[in-house]
């Protein structure tokens, strides 16, 4: 999830910013993009548990369950990601009209200012992640260290200046292809032995370091950056068409993981096999199969009525909305 924060941010930069894009038009671009499958896995984990339309549906439904701790991860427990992106979202125009207006605005500032970010909210988050003498830390303690939205705005800031400095050619012409693929694929790396280590680093600093808000961001940025520096050369590779169309489905898959494994586990006892992994392989290949078809049959189809919705009816309008650029 670290990983989708900080690259939603880098994208956004490189896609919006030295464009006269309206403030309107950027927010119906992000929702025609992530509300339509959003409340369709919603409202079909709430068919298929039989759950009534009560607060926690339009509180889920509204986006604001990351900023509830109580209602963080209920109902379609992964829509409080979306819920935190949406809070980028909100604040990306003005991101976007800083890096546009203050031109003397250096990228050393723009990258000192979203490293300490990163360090005043690993410090503070880390600090509070502290657990009791028992191992436990308080339920509301926990969503507010790993689900509330400020807690991982320091991934949107780092990925969004990753963006700018990639769209301004920092390092670019001095890192090789070759050398930054193997440079993306090490730090990958060391960010799994991190995430697999964890406890062990904790026990050797004598801290808990706040593993789930954000702390990874400071390698996943360097890390998207060298795979943007490597994008011509991944380009050439055979099994990359198959790897966009998973890439562009994602999200579907993300969203609709919590419904689909409901209905799988629903599935008669006689179609299933004894072997837990042979289950789990055929509600894998289910899932993708299901997130492909999601992204060409509805998430495409709908954003794009949505968007032209909007273009009609900006054209009869005789107002102008400002632009963030």
């Amino acid at each position: 999830v670290t990983f989708f924060f900080l690259l939603s941010g880098f994208v956004l930069a490189l896609s919006n910013t030295k464009k006269n894009i309206p403030t309107s038009q950027f927010y119906v671009n992000r929702a025609a993009r992530i509300l339509p499958i959003y409340l369709i896995a919603l409202l079909a984990y709430m068919a298929i548990t039989s759950s009534s339309l009560n607060g926690k549906f339009f509180i889920s439904a509204a986006l604001i369950q990351a900023w509830l701790p109580k209602y963080a991860t209920t109902l379609n427990y992964p829509g409080w990601s979306v819920s935190v992106e949406m809070f980028f979202y909100l604040i990306c125009p003005l991101l976007i009209f800083v890096s546009n207006i203050k031109k003397h605005v250096r990228l050393k500032v723009w990258l000192a200012s979203s490293l300490l970010l990163w360090v005043f909210s690993q410090v503070v988050l880390s600090y509070y992640s502290r657990t009791d003498p028992y191992g436990n830390t308080s339920p509301r303690l926990h969503s507010l260290i790993n689900y509330f939205p400020p807690s991982h705005l320091c991934s949107f800031v780092l990925g969004f200046t990753a963006g700018l400095m990639f769209k301004a050619g920092v390092l670019r012409n001095v890192v090789g292809e070759k050398t930054a693929l193997v440079l993306s694929i090490v730090l990958f790396a060391i960010i799994g032995k991190i995430i697999d280590y964890g406890p062990r680093i904790d026990d050797a600093i004598g801290a808990h370091l706040a593993y789930g808000s954000s702390f990874t961001a400071i390698l996943f940025a360097p890390a998207i950056y060298f795979c943007a520096i490597a994008n011509n050369l991944l380009k050439k590779a055979p099994f990359i068409p198959v790897l966009v169309i998973l890439g562009e489905s994602s999200y579907s898959l993300y969203i609709l993981q919590a419904p689909a494994h409901l209905a799988f586990q629903m599935l008669p006892t006689q179609l299933l096999s004894e072997s837990s992994t042979i289950n789990f392989s055929v509600f894998v290949i289910f899932l993708i199969s299901l997130s492909i078809a999601s992204y060409f049959l509805i998430e495409k189809t709908l954003s794009k009525t949505i968007k032209v919705f909007y273009a009609k009816r900006m054209k009869r309008s005789p107002v102008k909305t400002e632009a963030v650029a």
